[in-house]
């Protein structure tokens, strides 16, 4: 009489393929985990970690290039920041400061107008 693998469970063990593969991912400690035990194998033990891992020996090659170059961090996500953004603010504040500006200068004319027409003082124009 054979024994069940799952001591209890009447059912087989779930065996089904999905449809649709998905790519595995490895995250950036995965990633330095990972080259951290290759790097420091023995001949022969190599291709035991790979199977283990699931991984071909270009790809260990890649992180490797990746890691040498710095570049084994996570990837900001979002869109990329605007360089021109910073400028764009600049010269939008610049704006409203020479408008409050420009208007004071306007209401200080007006004032200057009213008080030499009560004065009876004519202004000339200039040529």
């Amino acid at each position: 009489m054979k024994k069940s693998v799952i001591e209890g469970s009447s059912s087989p063990p779930e065996t089904e393929v999905s449809l649709k593969p998905r790519r595995r991912r490895y995250s950036s400690d995965d990633k330095t985990r990972i080259l951290e035990v290759t790097d420091n194998l023995g001949p022969g033990q190599l291709g035991a970690i790979l199977r283990r891992e699931g991984l071909y020996a270009h790809t260990l090659s890649k992180w490797r290039t990746e890691r040498d170059l710095l570049e084994l961090a996570p990837k900001a996500r979002g869109p990329a920041p605007n360089p021109l953004a910073a400028e764009n603010k600049m010269l939008k504040d610049e704006n409203v400061r020479l408008e409050k500006q420009l208007f004071r200068a306007q209401e200080i004319i007006k004032l200057q107008k009213k008080v030499s027409e009560l004065m009876g003082v004519t202004l000339q124009a200039m040529e």
